[in-house]
């Protein structure tokens, strides 16, 4: 984050734990303001919703020290599934890094 140039001074370096499946996690970099809203905000549609987990904080429950400059955001999401056995997908995501509103 903090080798960024000077024409990156906009974007956003996040790390995101996916949970449960885990292993969809990733490190994402957020070139677009509104991409990034679009993946964090809190919404509710004919598909789903999202909601923020604060006060929940998954480096507290997994003790994980954030470097300094570092967020932290959880959200949730819930979405028809048809693949599921109840019909919906409920996932956390956590982001970490540049998460602090602008």
């Amino acid at each position: 984050m903090r080798s960024k140039p000077p024409e990156a001074e906009n974007w956003r370096v996040t790390a995101v734990i996916c949970l449960p499946d885990f292993f969809t996690s990733e490190v994402c970099l957020y070139l677009d303001e509104d991409y990034f809203q679009a993946h964090t905000r809190a919404s509710v549609s004919e598909y789903g919703n999202s909601r923020h987990l604060a006060p929940l904080s998954l480096s507290k429950a997994w003790s994980l020290q954030l470097a300094d400059g570092c967020g932290e955001l959880g959200t949730e999401i819930d979405y028809l599934d048809e693949d599921q056995p109840n019909g919906r997908f409920i996932a956390q995501r956590w982001y970490f890094g540049e998460v602090m509103p602008r």
